[in-house]
This record gives structure tokens, sequence and C-alpha cells, in this order.
């Protein structure tokens, strides 16, 4: 089973943001549904999960990088996801 580098839960309309991400190449799962378990760390009802098709590179050094990912789609969106097996989801 795969584990998670970073893991992060928004609620609907809500922004969150990661610090501290080491440098390097990063596949991105989304997970949707309704009645979050703060223990479980997962929804337990309406699942659906996703893997943007393209990875992000983060690299700092002589600037900063950042990456703002928006989980609805936008008139000028041009991330494509694909469909995921939960239990191809990376574990929290």
């Amino acid at each position: 089973m795969r584990k998670a580098v970073h893991s992060v839960f928004a609620a609907k309309g809500q922004k969150a943001d990661i610090e501290g991400v080491e440098d390097g190449t990063y596949e991105v799962y989304v997970s949707y549904g309704s009645d979050w378990d703060t223990e479980a760390k997962g929804f337990t009802l309406d699942c659906e999960y996703s893997k943007f098709d393209d990875t992000l590179a983060f690299e700092t050094g002589r600037t900063a990088t950042s990456w703002t990912i928006t989980l609805q789609q936008t008139a000028d969106g041009n991330a494509k996801t694909t469909d995921v097996e939960p239990n191809a989801f990376p574990q929290p």
C-alpha cells in the first residue's frame, strides 16, 4: 500500500496550505465524499478517488515554488484526472 507524503483535508469552499514540502516530483491524489471521519482520515459515504494525470515538480532554490490546485472545474483549467480504485489511494 502506498503511503502519502503530505495529506490535507479541505472542506467545500475552504483553502489549505502545505508547508515543508521537500524538493521532488509528486503525484497528486484527491478524494471526494461526505461524512469525513477524522480518526480514519477519510470519507465514509459517497467516496470518489482520482489522481491528476500530470505530476507536480516542486523545487526550491533561487526562487520559491508554489502550486495552486483547484478542486473544481474551471473555464481556464488544464488539469486532467483519472479515477483510481480505493485500494490504490495512498494512505495518510
